[in-house]
């Protein structure tokens, strides 16, 4: 990950100062298309997973949420001066911004009360729940309590 994130450091300079501000893109509609598609795919596996109250919903949450952003960005970036690009920030502002930080929020909502759950379950205490500090495998280092 240390190798991926110097290298991606290194493109992003690169892209900074090579790109052109402007580049007209072969499959333009398949590329939009497919992107929305796939959004699509990712809300409906969410909504299907908070329907059925599954994991999935956390997991498909947090795409669901990031695509939503990243939607909101390149069609903000990518939109013509005028009503294109109103439209564009009326839709991020409106609908896509709102949902994304709902479901950041319902992610990280179950994500803490499964820790809470889990960890209480084991008689460990909890005074906070901190995604940051919490390990990966939910259990402290020492392993279960006696």
């Amino acid at each position: 990950m240390i190798a991926t994130l110097s290298g991606l450091a290194l493109w992003v300079v690169h892209l900074a100062f090579n790109l052109p501000e402007s580049y007209r893109a072969q499959n333009w509609d398949l590329a939009w298309v497919g992107f929305d598609l796939f959004m699509f795919v990712t809300l409906a596996i969410t909504t299907w997973g908070i329907w059925r109250q599954r994991q999935i919903a956390i997991f498909g949450s947090i795409v669901s949420a990031t695509l939503l952003v990243i939607d909101s960005w390149f069609d903000m970036a990518t939109s013509q001066d005028g009503f294109d690009f109103r439209g564009a920030i009326i839709a991020a502002v409106v609908f896509q911004i709102p949902i994304a930080i709902a479901l950041i929020r319902f992610a990280r909502r179950e994500i803490h009360q499964q820790i809470r759950t889990i960890r209480g379950r084991l008689g460990i205490e909890i005074t906070r729940v901190s995604l940051i500090r919490t390990p990966l495998g939910i259990l402290p280092k020492e392993g279960l309590p006696d």
